[in-house]
């Protein structure tokens, strides 16, 4: 019968209301007894079991009838007897409850059991309780938490890879070896520092935010790049992963960091950033333009690229034919090298080529190309220089040449045609002297003279060409010389042609030879006429401007500074290239046999150069031609160089020393001056004249010095003619000045020139005037 089936009786003889009273707590014990998880055993003192909940019964797989009355060595503890048991025998020793851990193999598992004392009035042991948890699964975790642990600790002590964990505060509370081996620090001294006493200053500010987002509870893990210092000051660079350790409600409570040391890799990287930095900039700030095409298309430019092209970004010409900015006549060359690489042809790397800018000007370029790899790809690298500039340099540098050795040649020739003529005119001028007009020769000589005369004139245009004739210059308004010039041209060009001045006010004054400016401007305005046989517009136009060093580098010549400019245009019909690469060139006409010597330009060019000027000439056909003068601005006034004056034709008594290596100029010249009453010597060079002047020079009067000389020219004579006397008076004869301009030896101390060929009379009269003055 169950325990609880005779309970009322038990409670007999009570009142009422009390034995209903303890019915009911007797069967909310039982229960609440039998509601245990835990496996409860009630014994009497000599261990027998006198009451066992359910879970017990459950457990020993047997009812509670046939539990009752069993010791507990019997059914639950195995083979143990009472003095081995324990927790029972400490209490039966000292009458308080005691635990122990048991493996019940009868139960199959461990469990905790605790044993509490049952004690009467008296105080006297009547039994006990035993309670029995099952502890096994808790074991096994426990075991394998354990296992977990140990195997956590050999990973994060054995790890390569840096590992530390911090706190909230952000203080290293665990670091293991490779941690402490990367820092250079040991565990004691870790755990004083936060993460942020290794951290680079620069990288200070982004570590504590991304930390402070982990303990927030914002972030749950974050990896970045960061710099560190060691102990020893080093600096490394780390490659920083964080998760966060959390407790049992969820919240952060610490956060596991894990670096891999990427110093190496960083150090790679930068450099390898820095070189493609460096190589960007080159490629930025190159002089050469830098293209890449795939596929006939380009596919890379760089800014000189696209400023040679004339284009404001990269972007217009990326996706381009290469052969789209490139003028029609080189579209053709442009394609056929870049099928020739494609079909991998053997293609010369250097070609030229004429290029067309965004806005349609024509451009020379010289390209240098060669076949590469891009992105896996055949591609055409190509380097493309702007050659317009440097190829209009060269073709003046050329033309500069050119017409240097044509001036060479011409005033050479002019220099002994000049002595021919010399000659001739000196003679003929003797013939004529003492003949009567009606004399049957004197026309016939007069003929002679005046063909001479003619040529001497233009053997002076060719000097003038050559820049080896003398030149006088003066302070000019330039303005005033073009509005009395104006005056003449105005009654010799037909009145179809309007002509129009453009004169800037205050305009700088010019150090020029009036008589050669006034010829460089009839002959640009002779020019102008004939390019407009049908009528147009001739303009003159002058004002101040500078000349900088950039202008300078593009033209060969010029130089920098102030100058005035002096601009003539007509709106006749223009010239092509090929003209305008010959018009200075001496004998060079595109007129009719009989109408041109092809001297007019030549002789502006080299009067131009005398006067340390610079012309340029744009024109195009049809629209017109400007020619375009500057002449340097004067910074100090000049003193015009003293001229002779008109003397009455007289001789004289005195010695001169004739000096030129022309016999028969010699001669002439001797046989003048003798019929006029002077007594001559003679040498045939400056050597020959220095030991003349030692032995004679008492008495001689004046030198008449011829300036290109063999052995000795005439510069290097009045040197050394001074150095013997220097109160000599020397007289510069010549028609040719490469030996030294005439003017810079009378400023070096000769007292007047004279030009060949001679005009007897005006030679005459300067010998007359300098023997008479007193230095």
């Amino acid at each position: 019968m169950p325990r609880n089936a005779n309970s009322h009786s038990k409670f007999s003889g009570l009142p009422k209301k009390a034995e209903e009273l303890l019915v009911r707590a007797n069967q909310e014990w039982e229960l609440t007894f039998n509601a245990f998880s835990d496996l409860v055993m009630v014994l009497d003192g000599r261990h027998t079991i006198v009451r066992a909940n359910k879970s017990m019964t459950d457990a020993l797989g047997m009812g509670e009838e046939d539990v009752i009355g069993k010791t507990c060595f019997e059914l639950v503890h195995g083979g143990m007897g009472p003095h081995s048991f324990c927790p029972h025998s400490r209490l039966l020793a000292d009458g308080e409850d005691h635990s122990a851990e048991i493996l019940e193999d009868r139960l199959g598992g461990t469990f905790e059991v605790r044993v509490s004392p049952i004690i009467d009035g008296n105080g006297r042991l009547l039994g006990s309780v035993h309670i029995l948890r099952d502890i096994t699964r808790r074991r096994q975790m426990e075991e394998a938490l354990k296992q977990s642990e140990e195997q956590y600790r050999a990973v994060f002590d054995n790890a390569g890879m840096a590992i530390g964990v911090v706190g909230r505060d952000g203080r290293f509370t665990q670091a293991n070896p490779a941690f402490l081996d990367m820092f250079g620090y040991n565990e004691f001294e870790l755990r004083r520092l936060t993460h942020v006493d290794i951290t680079h200053p620069d990288d200070r500010e982004i570590s504590e935010q991304r930390l402070d987002e982990i303990m927030r509870g914002e972030v749950h893990s974050y990896s970045l790049e960061k710099r560190y210092i060691r102990k020893d000051g080093g600096i490394i660079w780390g490659q920083l992963s964080v998760s966060t350790l959390r407790d049992p409600e969820g919240r952060p409570r610490a956060a596991v960091g894990m670096i891999a040391d990427i110093t190496d890799h960083k150090k790679m990287e930068i450099a390898v950033r820095e070189s493609e930095e460096r190589l960007r900039l080159i490629i930025d700030a190159s002089p050469i333009g830098i293209k890449i095409s795939q596929d006939g298309k380009y596919v890379y430019v760089n800014p000189k690229f696209v400023e040679i092209f004339g284009y404001e970004t990269g972007d217009e010409i990326l996706g381009l034919p290469v052969e789209a900015i490139y003028a029609p006549e080189s579209q053709g060359l442009i394609l056929q090298r870049v099928t020739d690489r494609t079909a991998g042809k053997r293609v010369t790397p250097h070609c030229e080529a004429i290029g067309l800018t965004k806005a349609g000007k024509r451009i020379d370029v010289a390209i240098w190309s060669t076949s590469i790899n891009y992105f896996d790809r055949q591609a055409i690298l190509a380097f493309v220089m702007d050659e317009t500039e440097s190829k209009s340099l060269r073709s003046q540098l050329f033309q500069s040449q050119k017409m240097q050795a044509v001036g060479t040649l011409a005033g050479g020739i002019a220099h002994d045609f000049n002595n021919l003529l010399t000659i001739i005119l000196g003679f003929s001028e003797l013939l004529l002297i003492g003949k009567h007009q009606r004399d049957p020769d004197y026309a016939d000589l007069q003929t002679i003279q005046q063909t001479a005369r003619n040529g001497s004139d233009l053997v002076q245009r060719i000097l003038t060409f050559s820049r080896k004739s003398e030149i006088d210059p003066v302070p000019l308004d330039l303005n005033h010389e073009i509005e009395q010039f104006t005056k003449l041209l105005s009654r010799t060009i037909p009145k179809m042609i309007e002509i129009e001045l453009v004169l800037s006010e205050g305009l700088a004054t010019v150090n020029a030879d009036p008589t050669q400016l006034e010829q460089v401007l009839m002959n640009l305005a002779v020019n102008a006429k004939d390019a407009m046989a049908d009528g147009g517009k001739l303009t003159i136009e002058t004002k101040n401007v500078v000349l900088d060093e950039e202008y300078c580098s593009r033209h060969l010549g010029a130089k920098p500074g102030d100058h005035v400019l002096l601009s003539v245009s007509d709106t006749g019909h223009g010239m092509d290239r090929e003209t305008l690469s010959h018009i200075f060139e001496p004998f060079y006409t595109t007129k009719e046999i009989g109408r041109g010597t092809g001297l007019g330009l030549a002789m502006v060019y080299g009067i131009l150069k005398q006067h340390d000027g610079h012309v340029t000439c744009d024109s195009e056909p049809g629209i017109g031609t400007t020619f375009k003068i500057y002449l340097p601005a004067m910074k100090t006034e000049t003193k015009e160089l003293p001229l002779t004056d008109e003397v009455e034709l007289s001789g004289g008594t005195e010695t001169i020393l004739l000096v030129d290596d022309d016999k028969i100029i010699r001669d002439l010249t001797k046989r003048i001056l003798e019929q006029r009453g002077y007594t001559a010597l003679t040498a045939a060079n400056g050597k020959e004249a220095l030991n003349l002047y030692k032995k004679e020079g008492k008495r001689i009067s004046l030198v008449i010095l011829d300036l290109v000389m063999p052995e000795m020219g005439g510069k290097e004579c009045l040197k050394e003619l001074l150095k013997i006397d220097p109160r000599v008076k020397v007289l510069i004869s010549s028609g040719y000045a490469s030996g030294g301009s005439p003017r810079q030896a009378i400023e070096l101390g000769a007292v007047g020139f004279v030009r060949k060929p001679y005009d007897i009379r005006q030679m005459l009269q300067v010998v007359r005037k300098i023997v008479d003055q007193n230095y």
